[in-house]
C-alpha cells in the first residue's frame, strides 16, 4: 500500500494499519532519513554554466500548502490594510519567519501566551523570531552596539517603539541605565556619556558623521584638525572657518603686464608712505615695481574677513541607531 506524503517537503504518512510488520523500514526509516538531512545535512553542489533544479523524492511534486494549524508553520505571512494596532498570539513555541505585507500607519506586534516580551515588526519586512512561550524575542538582527544609518525618518519608527525591550535606540547621546541594556551598556561604557557604571549614552550622531578610530595617531590628531582620533567619543563641530593672518599666504601676487597704470603725483587725495600708495582714501597694496610713471605687478589684500563653509558634500537622510 503507497501512503501519503507531506505536500512541503514529501514526508511519509503511514496510514492506519498500512505496512503491516514493515512500518519502520517503509515509513519510519525514510522520514529519519529526510529529517537528518533536513536538520543537519550538508550537500555539495557543483555548478559550470547552466542553470540547476535540485533533486526531490522521486516522483514526488511539492505543493505548499500551510501546516494543520497556523501555528505549527515555518512562515507566517499577514496581509491586510491595518486600521489599528495589531498584536498576533503565538500559542506555540518555536521560530517563525514573519513576512510582514500589511499596510497602514499601524503596527504588527507578537506575545507568547504570557506577554513577558513583545516584538513589533516592520511593514514590508521578513523577520525571524523565537518563541519560548513567555518571551518572543529577534533572531540575527546584528551584532549589540553596531550602529545602522535608517533613510528617510527623522525619528524612531512605531514597531520599535512597540517591543517591549527596544531593539535599537536612537543616537543622540541619550543617557540609559546599565540595567535596561545591560549588553550595550558593556560594550558603549561611558566613551560617549553617562557614569560609565551605571549609565551610559548613545553616541550623539545628530547632523554628525562617524569616524573610525585612528589606530594610527597620526592620521586625525589635535593638533591637525582639532579633533583627536584616539579618544572615542571626540567630537568637532566646526560649520565654517574664518581664516587669520597666520593662515595667509606670506604675500598674494597680482601682475598685470599687459599695460602700465599711471601714478599720480601726491596730492590733497593722493599720498605715498614708504612704497604704499594710496588712491583717494583706499590701500591698493604694496607696489613691486615701480617707476615715475607707473606701477607694474601690485600686491593687493583684498579680503573682506568673512567665514567659509567647511563641511564636506552632504545631504541629510535620516537618522542614526544602535543594536542593543
Amino acid at each position: 500500500m503507497v501512503n501519503p506524503v507531506t505536500v512541503n517537503l514529501g514526508i511519509i504518512v503511514p496510514l492506519t494499519g498500512a505496512d503491516v510488520d514493515t512500518w519502520g523500514e517503509d515509513d519510519v526509516n525514510p522520514n529519519m532519513v529526510a529529517i537528518d538531512g533536513l536538520i543537519g545535512g550538508v550537500q555539495t553542489i557543483g555548478v559550470t554554466n547552466v542553470p540547476v533544479t535540485l533533486t526531490a523524492p522521486a516522483g514526488f511534486v511539492a505543493t505548499p500548502s500551510p501546516g494543520p494549524t497556523q501555528s505549527q508553520n515555518r512562515v507566517l505571512r499577514f496581509t491586510g490594510v491595518l486600521s489599528a494596532n495589531v498584536r498576533i498570539t503565538l500559542p506555540l513555541p518555536g521560530s517563525y519567519l514573519i513576512d510582514n505585507r500589511t499596510t497602514g500607519n499601524f503596527v504588527l506586534s507578537f506575545q507568547g501566551v504570557t506577554a513577558t516580551e513583545v516584538v513589533g515588526i516592520e511593514q514590508g519586512a521578513i523577520v525571524e523570531i523565537y518563541n519560548d512561550g513567555a518571551n518572543v524575542r529577534f533572531v540575527n538582527l546584528g551584532r549589540v552596539g553596531s550602529m545602522e544609518f535608517w533613510g528617510g525618518i527623522i525619528a524612531m519608527p512605531a514597531w520599535v517603539l512597540a517591543c517591549t525591550v527596544p531593539p535599537y535606540l536612537l543616537c543622540d547621546g541619550t543617557v540609559s541605565n546599565f540595567s535596561a541594556f545591560p549588553y550595550l551598556a558593556a560594550r558603549y561604557l561611558g566613551q560617549f556619556g553617562g557614569n560609565g557604571i551605571t549609565t551610559f549614552a548613545t553616541p550623539d550622531m545628530r547632523g554628525r558623521v562617524p569616524l573610525a578610530y585612528d589606530g594610527t595617531g597620526t592620521r586625525i590628531t589635535t593638533a591637525g584638525c582639532g579633533l583627536n582620533g584616539q579618544t572615542m567619543g571626540a567630537t568637532v563641530d566646526t560649520q565654517s572657518i574664518t581664516l587669520n593672518a597666520t593662515q595667509l599666504p606670506a604675500s598674494i601676487p597680482y601682475t598685470d603686464p599687459g599695460h602700465n597704470h599711471p601714478l599720480h603725483p601726491p596730492a590733497a587725495t593722493s599720498t605715498t608712505l614708504g612704497n604704499v600708495w594710496y588712491f583717494g582714501s583706499s590701500n591698493v597694496g604694496t607696489a613691486s615695481v615701480i617707476t615715475d610713471t607707473s606701477v607694474i605687478g601690485i600686491t593687493i589684500n583684498p579680503g573682506g574677513g568673512a567665514s567659509h563653509p567647511n563641511v564636506q558634500p552632504s545631504i541629510v537622510a535620516g537618522i542614526w541607531v544602535a543594536k542593543t
